[in-house]
């Protein structure tokens, strides 16, 4: 619903013209900032619309950006009251206490197609720039805090011993600070001598699991440079 999507109607002709909604097999999703920055007939209305829109086109899961903090945290809760869908974000301490319908992340269950074997568990997590409350206006936050992104992997941890067994990572991060290296680094183990891996020893994986489930990836060096 901002500037850069064409809005809500362009959103809606696309997925129309790509799904049948209600459709199962089919997960609409949204990364962050879904209003804060919206285009200015909805701005007009506060934002309130906003919802309303991403209701009836079917959203499933939203996930909360910098923009959505651009006001207080009682004009935040507003539009999040009026969603029909849920916002995800494993690394917003005290979110679900202070927001309503802010939990760490969701399991979606895609039935089979033959409709006899298993559905397959979807989990959908979501994550905040921890450069995020530096880009508001002080205080917007209020009492929650920013963790780091190894909360996402503690996740993925958690919805794997739920039977979850395909992921989707939905991380509102600024490509030109630190918050996709945190990412790629809570992922993926990444090391070198500048960048340590800060959730290796967080994560703790039950013996009784097969190995072969398991693929270690690492990756020698990050090239932080602007080019």
């Amino acid at each position: 619903c901002t500037y850069a999507s064409g809005g809500a109607p362009t959103l809606n002709r696309m997925w129309h013209d790509k799904t049948l909604y209600g459709d199962r097999h089919v997960i609409h999703l949204a990364n962050g900032d879904s209003f804060g920055i919206s285009q200015k007939i909805a701005a007009f209305f506060d934002d309130h619309l906003v919802p309303l829109f991403l209701n009836a086109m079917h959203l499933d899961f939203d996930i909360l950006g910098n923009h959505n903090f651009d006001k207080t945290l009682e004009y935040l809760n507003s539009v999040l009251e009026r969603s029909n869908y849920s916002y995800l974000s494993t690394n917003l301490i005290n979110a679900s206490k202070v927001l309503t319908k802010v939990s760490p992340y969701a399991i979606y269950e895609v039935p089979a197609e033959d409709g006899v074997s298993q559905p397959l568990r979807v989990a959908v997590i979501g994550g905040i720039d921890s450069d995020a409350i530096d880009k508001v206006y002080p205080g917007r936050f209020g009492t929650i805090a920013v963790n780091n992104f190894c909360s996402i992997v503690q996740a993925l941890e958690k919805a794997y011993n739920q039977n979850a067994r395909a992921f989707f990572i939905l991380a509102h991060v600024s490509t030109n600070g630190t918050g996709l290296p945190e990412l790629l680094n809570a992922l993926f183990s990444f090391k070198d001598k500048n960048y340590l891996s800060e959730c290796a020893s967080i994560l703790e994986v039950p013996q009784e699991r097969l190995p072969e489930e398991y693929v270690q990836k690492g990756i020698t060096s990050i090239d932080k440079t602007d080019e």
